[in-house]
């Protein structure tokens, strides 16, 4: 630069280059969680020259219907960038128990397949509910009993019923000697 003035003149020279920038925080997402057999929309905040997911896909957005890390390169004049986001799909639940009898008391183990946010357990005697994930019941007499579990979560519920049979010492086949004690 140049400057000529009633009192002279001045030269001063500035030097200008480009650098190229590096994009962040353009990767978006609807939702990083979702049910099995749904998606989630993933997308780029910026407008660019060029997209590159991780799935080859060359779009501005995607959608995902399974859990992994998903990577989104952008690229324009100005610069480029690269950010990754984790989603999860999560399965609907599988309900399921197994059980020991002892005379009329039941220890109940959940074998349910899944994340779970509740259980209910039915023991089909007329008592109330259970939400314990492992209970312990004392039936009130001998006999069968249809037990229900149903587990929830965000994605359903399942629902497993299986038959309790309450067995008293009179439906014992015993060949030997039998000694109770208090």
């Amino acid at each position: 630069v140049s400057v000529n003035g009633a009192c002279g003149m001045a030269v001063d020279t500035i030097e200008v280059s480009t650098s190229n920038l590096v994009y962040t925080d353009f990767l978006m997402y609807d939702t990083l969680t979702f049910c099995e057999g749904d998606s989630a929309m993933l997308y780029s905040s910026m407008m660019a020259d060029s997209y590159l997911w991780g799935t080859s896909e060359t779009t501005p957005s995607i959608y995902v219907n399974s859990s992994g890390t998903y990577t989104l390169d952008v690229t324009d004049n100005c610069g480029a960038g690269s950010e990754n986001v984790v989603v999860n799909a999560v399965p609907a639940p599988v309900a399921g128990f197994t059980s020991v009898y002892t005379y009329t008391t039941a220890e109940f183990t959940n074998s349910a397949a899944g994340p779970f946010n509740t259980y209910s357990w039915d023991f089909g005697d007329g008592s109330p509910i259970s939400t314990e994930e492992n209970p312990i019941h004392i039936f009130p007499t001998t006999g069968p009993y249809t037990v229900t579990l149903s587990v929830t979560n965000d994605c359903g519920t399942d629902t497993y019923t299986s038959t309790a049979s309450m067995v008293g010492l009179e439906g014992l086949s015993i060949d030997a000697e039998v000694i109770v004690y208090p």
